[in-house]
């Protein structure tokens, strides 16, 4: 089964490549265009164009997307991360570009989401579909990915089941992921070291976007009380002790964790600025965005190459890339960062990243991606969609 899953893997993301070297060529005027402002090159992105019709459509017919959509065996279901990252690729393109294929397809992922990864009745979500070896239970982070894809399909479908499981899953995690942030707002902070290490920054930042979208969706007394929570020790309790970054993980006593090979990871920099952007948002106090925005812009400076490929890991301390082999990922969480801060939030001397990160992202695309990156790469285009429909 494992060579059977690795060999399909591999079509998938060959078929990936080539399907996204149309969107590679079609782009290549953003490369070769003169730049005559600084967010010129954004003004010449066509997400109908360059994500719906050269990346989207031509991804339905993969057999990976295929398995997503199809009523299967177990056996042959996705992965439950790869499951999420698929509806949300569909959400994206059906709130782009509204057309009949997306929305049955959208509506089959959603569908099989619910059904073939949670036991009956109950917010516990398996890695795999159930009845499948390997059903174990799914982390947290995980699940808080489950969360960004109901909501986001909630919001294009309006079918109150996929909401519901929303706020199942936050219920279901929130007291797991929340321990250690409320304590520090507890008057029993001395409980901390006894609480343990806090978990994983991503599984935590990945939270606080879930949450930031299931308020919008659903607004929540309780649940904006954990945003605030949640934005406040990442940047007062982490970020202040990380030398204005988030490391990935830290000890009991929150001190940073920067193991040889590095503990910073680039794209949790960008998703945590973009969730807080969010967030004001929704009224979020505007003194968090200048933490966030000075996070961008630290890791730009040392996790970007000249051509704009972004490294997915340094060392935060030293200011050191330790893995500079380029993420797609990281790369799409850039644009996405750096598109909401430039486009509302006052920091235009961004723009200029643009067009070399927009760059390495379709090189990268069209050298092969997996569904995270895709899925990054979706919400990208999604943000470039909202914000034009916002001043357009």
């Amino acid at each position: 089964m494992s060579r059977i899953i690795l060999v399909t893997l591999t079509v998938v993301v060959a078929v990936i490549g080539i399907a996204v070297i149309a969107w590679q060529r079609a782009g290549d005027r953003h490369a070769a265009a003169t730049i005559i402002s600084p967010s010129a090159s954004f003004k010449a992105v066509n997400p109908e164009r360059e994500f719906v019709a050269d990346i989207a459509r031509p991804l339905l017919a993969t057999p990976l997307f295929k398995s997503a959509i199809v009523d299967n065996p177990p056996a042959d279901a996705p992965h439950l991360q790869t499951q999420c990252d698929i509806v949300i690729l569909l959400t994206a393109a059906q709130e782009i570009a509204p057309d009949a294929m997306f929305n049955e397809s959208l509506k089959a992922a959603a569908a099989n989401l619910l059904s073939r990864y949670r036991t009956p009745m109950a917010a516990d979500w398996r890695n795999h579909a159930l009845g499948s070896p390997g059903a174990e239970p799914a982390s947290p982070l995980t699940q808080a990915h489950v969360m960004l894809a109901l909501v986001g399909a909630y919001k294009v479908m309006g079918d109150q089941s996929l909401l519901e499981a929303a706020i199942a899953t936050w219920q279901n995690i929130s007291d797991v992921v929340m321990t250690v942030p409320r304590l520090t707002e507890s008057d029993q902070r001395e409980l901390l070291l006894d609480a343990g290490a806090p978990y994983d920054s991503q599984t935590l930042i990945a939270a606080l976007e879930a949450m930031v979208a299931l308020h919008d969706a659903s607004p929540d007394a309780a649940l904006w009380r954990d945003i605030e929570i949640a934005a406040r020790f990442i940047a007062k309790e982490l970020m202040a002790r990380g030398n204005g970054l988030i490391a990935r993980r830290y000890t009991a006593a929150l001190a940073p964790i920067n193991l040889t090979d590095g503990d910073t990871f680039s794209a949790d920099q960008f998703v945590f600025a973009y969730a807080l952007g969010r967030a004001a948002d929704a009224g979020l106090s505007p003194l968090f965005l200048g933490p966030a925005g000075d996070a961008i812009d630290r890791t730009l400076a040392i996790a970007v190459a000249a051509d704009g490929a972004v490294a997915p890991s340094f060392d935060g301390l030293r200011g050191t890339v330790t893995t500079p082999a380029p993420s797609a990922r990281a790369t799409a969480e850039a644009l996405r960062a750096i598109t909401h801060y430039a486009y509302l939030r006052g920091r235009e001397r961004l723009w200029p990243r643009f067009a070399p990160l927009y760059r390495s992202l379709r090189t990268q695309l069209g050298n092969g991606a997996g569904t995270e990156a895709l899925a990054s790469t979706a919400l990208f285009f999604r943000e470039v969609a909202r914000l034009r429909s916002l001043r357009d």
